[in-house]
């Protein structure tokens, strides 16, 4: 059986040109899933070229990416700019970074498909769903 191609649809020049810049500044293997579902879903959010995503990830000792607990409690992030964060985030490491424990019920319940899909703006919605897409269609 023939391995299908994968294909990353970009929302516009802006979000291919931020992931590019996040590739550069976190190198990873583009064949790693979950990177780059991670920077795929970061890179959609409108103010990342400022250089905030070092408010969201830093690198261990390895220089693999690590979610930062404090990242959803900066001034810039919106609604929908967590929810992406948080689907990003959970994408990547498939669970839900941002809380602190397991009682931390109400942080985990931002993380249902409810609450991270509905009410997103068309620019993160299509974003999302891609990102969905990607997923479902990676070998």
């Amino acid at each position: 059986m023939k391995e299908k191609k994968k294909t990353m649809n970009f929302i516009d020049e802006q979000h291919e040109k931020e992931f590019a810049r996040l590739l550069k500044k976190y190198p990873f293997n583009t064949d790693d899933r979950d990177r780059v579902l991670l920077f795929y879903v970061l890179a959609a959010i409108n103010v990342m070229e400022r250089g905030v995503d070092q408010d969201l990830i830093e690198l261990d000792y390895s220089k693999k990416p690590v979610i930062k607990l404090d990242a959803l409690h900066h001034g810039w992030v919106t609604d929908g700019d967590a929810k992406m964060i948080r689907l990003a985030f959970h994408l990547y490491s498939w669970r839900t970074p941002t809380c602190e424990g397991d009682n931390d019920v109400e942080e985990m319940q931002n993380y249902t498909p409810v609450k991270l899909l509905t009410g997103l703006g068309s620019r993160y919605a299509d974003a999302a769903y891609e990102a969905l897409n990607i997923l479902r269609n990676w070998n």
